[in-house]
Formats: C-alpha cells, sequence, structure tokens
C-alpha cells in the first residue's frame, strides 16, 4: 500500500507503517524472492501505452496485463517497487499479490448417525420419481428445490447454449456425470504450475456435478443437465489462489466469451485496510463479467460467521459480499440452518440445501438439535455429488471410506477396488458446506436464463439475459423461510456454537429471501423465451 493511499484507507497506524517503508531508498536492500504486485489504474477500461515503462522504472516486470479492467500484475525483488510505481499519477492503488488460503473444501463434521426421522418428510417432490440415474433418490436437495421428474424436469433441463463457468479446483474432464457436458475447449488453467485444468482435489467436480450432471442412467442428476459446463481452475491443489489477479482473469474470460453463470464456491476474507488493491481488482472483474451478462454466484462461507457484526466492518468476504454477487446460504436436510452456514443482515441473497450430517440427539427438539433424516437416505443428511479419481488415487483431500460412493458405468462391474475411468468405474462423495448451496444456486440461475432468455438469431453474440433479471427472479420465487423460534440457536452438537436470526419471513439473514424452489422460478413468467 502506498503512502498517499494510506492514511485514508488504514488511519494513523497503517500509515506510520508505510511511510516507514517509504523512507527505504529505490537502492536499498532487495529481497531475494520477488513478489507480486497488482496495479490498478485510473482507467477502468485500458492499459497506458507507456505501462512496461512505468514498471520496469520502478523496478519490477509485467506478469500479466488485463486491459479489459485497467490492472496490470508485475513481479519486483524492489522493497520499494509498490511506492516507486504509484507516483505515476495514472496509477490509482498498487497492493502486494500474494497467494490466498481459501475455503473450497467441503465443511470438515465429526461422524454422524442414521436416525429416524421424527417429522414428516417434507420433499416437494415424490421420493417415488426416478429419472433413471440409480444415485436419485439419495438427492434430497434437488427434490427439495422441485427439481425432478414432477417439477423442472418435465419443464426445463437447461439449454447447451447456456454455459456455467465453474471457477474452482478444475473438473474430471472423463466422469461420466460431467463429460458429457464439459467443454474441454473452452475450460482453462488460470493456476501456477498446474497448467492443466484437471481436478486434484475433488471440489470443482463436485461442483460441477451439482450444477449440470447428465441425466444419463449413471450415478446423480444435475440441477439443470443439459447446460455446458466450463471448468475454470482457479484454486491449487493445496486449496490456494495463485493471486487475485488470476483469479480476475478467470472471471474476465468469462465476460469475453459471455457465459451464463460463474460459481464461486469459495471463500476467503479480506481487510480492506491490507488488501484494498486485490479488492479492487477482484470487484472490477465482478462488474466486468457481469456487464458482459456473467451471472455471478457465491458461496458465504462455512465458519458460522455473522458478517454484518459491527467488529467485521473492515473486512469483506470475498466473492460474496462484492457488489454484483449473489451469496448464498446453506440450509439442511430440515430446511434449518445447518452449525456451520454464515450468515448476516444485507449480506445473504438466497439460501440452498448443502446438507449437515450431525447425529441426532435423543430428547433435543429446539432449532439448534442435529437434523434427523430417513434412515433411507444415505450420507446422514449430507448432499451426493460426484468426486474426482485423482482425489482418491493420490490421497489429496481424499474422502473418508464412509463418504464414499463406488459407482461401475454401464457394464455394472468394475474390474478392481481401484475404481480408475479406465476399467469404468467413477467415485461420487456425501459432503456438506455453502459451496453445495451456491452450486444449487447457479444451477436454478441456469435453468432461469435457460427458460427465460433471448436465443433468437437476432441477440447471436449478446448476453442471453441480463443478471438483474436472473436475480430478481431466483430471490422473488424463493420459499420464504422464517427465523427459528427462539432466534438464537445453540448447536449442541457443534461444541454449543450459536448464531442470531435477525429479520422477519420475507427477509432474514438466516435465510436471505428464502430457499430457492427451481420449479417455481422457471414458471414465475408467463412467456417462455424471454422476460
Amino acid at each position: 500500500m502506498t503512502v498517499r493511499r494510506a492514511i485514508a484507507a488504514c488511519g494513523v497506524a497503517a500509515a506510520i507503517s508505510s511511510l516507514l517503508v517509504a523512507a527505504v531508498s529505490p537502492s536499498a536492500r532487495a529481497d531475494n524472492v520477488a513478489k507480486r504486485y497488482t496495479i490498478v489504474f485510473h482507467q477502468h477500461a485500458a492499459l497506458p501505452d507507456d505501462v512496461d515503462r512505468i514498471v520496469e522504472d520502478a523496478g519490477g516486470v509485467v506478469a500479466m496485463r488485463l486491459p479489459q479492467i485497467g490492472v496490470v500484475a508485475a513481479t519486483s525483488n524492489d522493497a520499494n517497487f509498490a511506492n516507486a510505481v504509484s507516483l505515476d499519477p495514472r496509477v490509482e492503488i498498487v497492493g502486494e499479490d500474494e497467494a490466498v488460503a481459501v475455503d473450497a473444501a467441503p465443511e470438515d463434521v465429526s461422524e454422524g448417525t442414521e436416525a429416524q426421522a421424527r417429522d414428516a418428510d417434507q420433499l416437494a417432490c415424490s421420493g417415488a420419481q426416478s429419472v433413471g440415474d440409480n444415485l436419485f433418490s439419495q438427492q434430497w436437495d434437488k427434490q427439495r428445490m422441485n427439481v425432478c421428474p414432477g417439477g423442472t424436469y418435465a419443464l426445463q433441463r437447461g439449454r447447451p447454449e447456456v454455459v456455467v463457468a465453474v471457477l474452482d479446483t478444475g473438473v474430471e474432464r472423463d466422469h461420466p456425470d460431467v463429460a458429457s457436458n464439459l467443454d474441454v475447449a473452452l475450460s482453462r488453467s488460470f493456476v501456477d504450475g498446474e497448467s492443466v485444468f484437471d481436478d486434484f482435489r475433488g471440489h470443482g467436480t463436485l461442483i460441477a456435478s451439482t450444477i449440470g450432471a447428465p441425466i444419463n442412467t449413471i450415478g446423480m442428476s444435475g440441477v439443470a443437465p443439459k447446460v455446458t459446463l466450463v471448468a475454470l481452475k482457479v484454486i491449487d491443489k493445496n486449496d490456494r489462489f495463485s493471486s487475485f489477479a488470476q483469479v480476475a482473469a478467470a472471471l474476465v474470460y468469462a465476460g469475453e466469451n459471455r457465459f451464463d453463470v460463474a460459481n464461486m464456491a469459495f471463500s476467503t476474507t479480506r481487510s480492506h485496510c491490507e488488501s484494498e488493491a486485490a479488492i479492487r481488482v477482484f470487484q472490477r472483474a465482478v462488474d466486468f463479467a457481469r456487464a458482459n451478462g456473467v451471472t455471478l454466484v457465491a458461496a458465504v462461507g462455512n465458519d458460522n460467521t455473522d458478517l454484518s457484526d459491527g467488529a467485521l466492518r473492515d473486512a469483506v468476504r470475498i466473492p460474496a459480499e462484492l457488489p454484483g454477487v449473489i451469496a448464498v446460504s446453506a440450509t439442511g436436510y430440515l430446511d434449518r440452518k445447518p452449525p456451520y452456514s454464515s450468515y448476516g443482515v444485507g449480506k445473504i441473497d438466497v439460501s440452498a440445501p448443502a446438507g449437515d450430517r450431525r447425529p441426532a440427539i435423543a430428547g433435543c427438539s429446539h432449532a439448534g438439535c442435529p437434523q434427523p433424516v430417513p434412515t433411507g437416505i444415505r450420507g446422514r443428511g449430507q448432499v451426493l455429488a460426484a468426486w474426482s479419481h485423482l482425489s482418491i488415487a493420490t490421497g489429496i483431500n481424499a474422502p473418508a471410506p464412509a463418504d464414499r460412493e463406488r459407482q461401475c458405468g454401464v457394464s455394472g462391474t468394475c474390474a478392481t477396488p481401484a475404481c480408475t475411468p479406465a476399467e469404468g468405474c467413477y467415485w461420487y462423495r456425501w459432503t456438506s458446506g455453502t459451496s453445495l448451496a451456491a452450486a444449487n444456486a447457479s444451477g436454478v440461475a441456469a435453468l432461469i436464463i435457460s427458460q427465460y432468455g433471448d436465443f433468437t438469431p437476432a441477440n447471436s453474440g449478446k448476453p442471453h439475459m441480463s443478471p438483474t433479471a436472473v436475480e430478481s427472479i431466483l430471490q422473488r420465487t424463493a420459499r420464504n423461510q422464517p427465523c427459528p423460534e427462539p432466534k438464537t440457536v445453540v448447536f449442541v452438537a457443534a461444541m454449543f456454537a450459536s448464531a442470531t436470526c435477525t429479520g422477519d419471513v420475507g427477509y432474514n439473514s438466516f435465510f436471505g429471501k428464502g430457499i430457492i424452489d427451481g420449479l417455481a422460478a422457471v414458471t414465475a413468467l408467463s412467456t417462455p423465451g424471454g422476460p
């Protein structure tokens, strides 16, 4: 952060720190390892013609150009680089662009046990309905959203022209519940050191299949089983961004290609004081993508944080809290807030099923009690989705054996327990987390665009539907979910963590406008094919 911006952004203490840096002359010591910086120019849609000279004169080298949003990434081992480059009046702000750990993994919970449901089954679709995929009966989350043969599958399964970008850990390209809908040619990796978009952690495959797994008699079914999926790998095998600039580059790529939806099932919290440049880069990328017709959806995080807490006023949950992004919280089997889901007044737009596997406790009846599920539902109330065999093979983020589901291909047999694509054998996983909520919401957003978007020849090359219109339909067709009583919930199976719901039935801090409903969304307007 530069001296002239530190005083305004971070107060006296940060200003003093920056002044100490500024006191070091350009010829002073250099770090042995080059650091990466983002440079944000005042121009939002162009770069100065002499941008290379600006960076080189300050002691750095341009590493990436994003002229679409007026940003470059640069490397330098000069301790005074940020201050030197900020002296150019065309520069708005400079900041170090460090690798950032993100919350992309499913929520980590202890083992649970199955329990007989005390309440009547509240599934929106009949459990007897089947689409032919042998694991669909376990997908209570889809049925909860009216995504089933008697719901959205009868009216709208998505259009191949609708493209959903999955910004995540990559995708297993050979998985049968991804492969036929995956556009390999458009998929990219934006991760340093991982040039291929293959998924070494499993999470991206989980998300892609939740959104758009085809109905093909194998495994599971997606919310929008006929849309096109594009893998944009932005998270490495260690659950880290290479840099904010590279994630911004993925969003710019989505905007330039006019993808319809971008799902971001990850989150990280950054301080405006310490990371203002990175936040502005991300916001510019969001604005660019949205201006080019991309509906952006993000998970709110798995740390049970009240994002509207005044103590967090300097912090921002990226990307969910950024303007222009639909923030999605999680619900469990009985439509309650699970212990992990973050929340907050003015921070949550909608909620969606995402699971919770904590065991039921005998005699516990208040809103914070673990959620019982019928004995016929495996996974103890978690959500089922595809998983990458590379995660199993390498042991990177591999789920426990109890949470895995091994499925064979059309032949119905697998040669060995290894379960590799070459043997016609594939993995699925039961898990929970707000990432699944975001994926379900992205799937419904894709259905909305498929149902009401403009796909006429006259609209060729243009966005199919305004993100504002998509967001409006998603929110106003969500099923209102009231705060629990009492409003302060103590999660007895989660070390007595607590959360307080504020607001009313129409909007509250736990569920936003409510739980998304696919059938209500695709029947909201009288004229399919155009809003």
